[in-house]
């Protein structure tokens, strides 16, 4: 009788291990295969956040270059009209002086 018994229950224990180490074995090539997948994920994702970094840095040198405030723009526009209109006093001082050697 006990040979009977352990002649049945040997097998399908033994079997019940072997369905628990298969199916464990491929989880664990799942769960390989998800962390791989996920590791890729991340590179991906680091390389990507280092080019939007790269570009905001070059957007921050370059910004100040391409384009000014309104008030700077208003300040410059100011400056140079101020530079014109001295030159313009100059040259009307010098057409002044040259008219007035001629007419001695």
């Amino acid at each position: 009788m006990i040979e009977l018994i352990s002649g049945i229950v040997v097998p399908v224990v033994i079997s019940i291990f072997g369905a628990a180490g298969w199916a464990s074995e491929r989880s664990s090539k799942h769960i390989d295969r998800r962390f791989t997948q996920i590791a890729e994920m991340v590179e991906r994702n680091e390389k990507d956040i280092e080019k939007v970094e790269r570009d905001l840095k070059d957007l921050e040198i370059n910004l100040p270059k391409e384009f000014v405030l309104r008030e700077e723009f208003v300040a410059r526009m100011s400056d140079g009209a101020k530079k014109m209109d001295y030159l313009v006093e100059q040259v009307d001082a010098i057409k002044n002086m040259l008219m007035y050697r001629e007419k001695a």
